[in-house]
């Protein structure tokens, strides 16, 4: 029986990368051991070939390793209140044929968990029009396509690695924890409308590591080494707990009226947490990303975060830089080292309480536009002002 990939999810993301890699072919090991007993619960419908097709309720399970036949999809589902457990064993695909797992209609209540699924022409889990179904325990290896799944579904401690296009997508109202999905060459995930993304780990997928629509909520999760952003979020969302470094464009990218609070973006090459209108970007740590540390459009708070050595790229750059206008930033700890602390460029912006230190380089503390600068009290608190002072070292 072949051991399943699951990777630790809260590493730290220095060497994460060899971890990762030295994990997925260990765990992707092929076993000769023979299938020595069957032992099935009572009930239980035994695979024993492929392609074969569900076509009525029921339990089902794999026998033994399956291969697939050209120009044909594994096994097919065509009624909904099925379980199907591949019992450990692997779905693999020949050449030129399609899915390895494939769903008929608009189905409910599908399980499909405990197994790999490997080098099929399409997708490993085509179930486009599945709802509230579960998904688990999956290995998906080198396929065409990952996982795809309609709305309100459940994926939990599923793999998906290598495969030619997305490595897991669902629509709105799903749920998707304790997954990883690395290598894949699209997005690592994406996911629908007021879905909940948890306990996850992006790594080295060609596009964006996760990219959330609108209303999700994404906590725990580790975006790395993606070739775009790590975290794309979209309107109303939030993101919590999250680490996302060493991605080719912005660690964590979010829209109009969201939160980024507790999270890392470190080490990205262009903004570490950029986010647009009405957003909130609090108590995180913002470090050594090449452009802005944190990025925000109009009426932002950003709050309580600690900025380090960001913007090293040059011009029009800083650890906190307010683009438009209405915000309010305080109560933030910045290190510069050459770099700007925090640029306004536009008026009408709110700058109190904040701490900006200079290390041997030096850098500037407060570059505003003149309207914004009269508002910066750069200087210890004089009498009556305790609580609006900002200052540096």
């Amino acid at each position: 029986m072949k051991r399943q990939l699951h990777f630790p999810i809260r590493w730290a993301a220095a060497g994460l990368v060899a971890c990762l890699f030295s994990g997925i072919f260990s765990g992707c090991s092929r076993s000769s051991a023979p299938l020595e007993s069957i032992s099935s619960p009572r009930g239980t419908n035994w695979i024993t070939s492929l392609p074969f097709t569900i076509d009525e309720p029921g339990d089902f399970a794999l026998a033994s390793d399956l291969t697939g036949t050209p120009h044909a999809s594994g096994i097919i589902i065509a009624a909904s209140n099925v379980n199907l457990d591949l019992n450990g064993k692997t779905l693999s695909g020949a050449p030129r044929s399609t899915a390895g797992i494939m769903t008929r209609g608009s189905l409910t209540n599908i399980t499909v968990r405990n197994g790999r699924i490997e080098n099929w022409g399409h997708a490993a889990v085509e179930a486009s029009f599945v709802s509230s179904s579960e998904f688990s325990g999956l290995t998906i290896l080198s396929n065409a396509l990952g996982l795809s799944v309609n709305v309100s579904n459940r994926i939990s401690q599923c793999v998906s690695a290598y495969n030619g296009g997305i490595g897991i997508s669902a629509l709105q109202g799903s749920v998707v924890t304790e997954c990883e999905s690395i290598g894949n060459r699209a997005e690592g995930m994406t996911v629908g409308y007021g879905s909940v993304v948890a306990n996850c780990l992006l790594s080295s997928n060609l596009f964006n590591g996760l990219f959330a629509t609108h209303f999700g909520t994404v906590s725990n999760t580790i975006a790395v080494h993606n070739g775009f952003s790590g975290i794309v979020a979209g309107n109303s969302s939030s993101v919590t707990d999250c680490v996302a470094s060493h991605n080719g464009r912005d660690g964590i990218e979010a829209g109009n009226g969201c939160t980024v609070s507790n999270s890392h973006a470190h080490s990205n090459l262009v903004h570490g947490v950029s986010v647009f209108g009405h957003s909130t970007v609090q108590n995180c740590q913002v470090t050594g990303n090449k452009r802005d540390g944190i990025r925000t459009g109009f009426n932002g708070r950003i709050l309580h975060n600690h900025c380090m050595g960001n913007g090293s790229s040059g011009a029009d750059t800083a650890n906190i830089h307010l683009v438009l206008q209405r915000n309010r930033v305080e109560g933030n700890q910045i290190e510069i080292n050459g770099e700007i602390g925090i640029r306004a460029s536009h008026p009408q912006n709110q700058i109190i309480q904040n701490v900006v230190r200079r290390g041997e380089r030096g850098g500037t503390a407060f570059e505003c536009s003149p309207q914004t600068l009269d508002s910066v009290l750069n200087r210890p608190p004089a009498p009556g002002d305790p609580h609006t002072a900002n200052y540096e070292f």
